[in-house]
């Protein structure tokens, strides 16, 4: 069995380099990739991935609440890793309220990223 992942983060360059890292496994498909926050729920609806990883600071319209992220996963039973290069109190306090089950740094994903995925995908 697969694990479909849905990538989201506005930068091109670093879908590239989680893409690459994720091809390593061939367990793990991705499965779509978002470059904003609505684009994201959008994927999370449609695909039903086993697993989410956004970025946690891409730009939001003004609209926007994390809750809608963490409404999309709770509906579909996705799993959220959430990403971020800040590492501080209020960045892990945000990924808590997109309702991630884990928090990783954008600098540890070449070595962390798929045993967090393997692990939430394993219970």
């Amino acid at each position: 069995m697969s694990i479909t992942v849905v990538v989201a983060d506005d930068r091109e360059l670093l879908r590239t380099a989680i893409r690459c890292v994720l091809n390593l496994d061939k367990e793990i498909t991705i499965v779509g990739e978002a470059e904003d926050f609505p684009r994201t729920i959008a994927l999370i609806r449609e695909l039903n991935p086993h697993v989410v990883l956004i970025d946690l600071h891409m730009p939001a319209p003004n609209d926007f609440s994390p809750s809608d992220v963490k409404r999309a996963v709770a509906d579909t039973g996705s799993k959220l890793i959430a990403m971020s290069v800040w590492q501080d109190d209020s960045s892990r306090a945000l990924a808590a309220s997109f309702g991630s089950f884990t928090f990783l740094d954008k600098a540890s994903l070449g070595t962390l990223l798929i045993p967090a995925i393997k692990q939430l995908t394993a219970s």
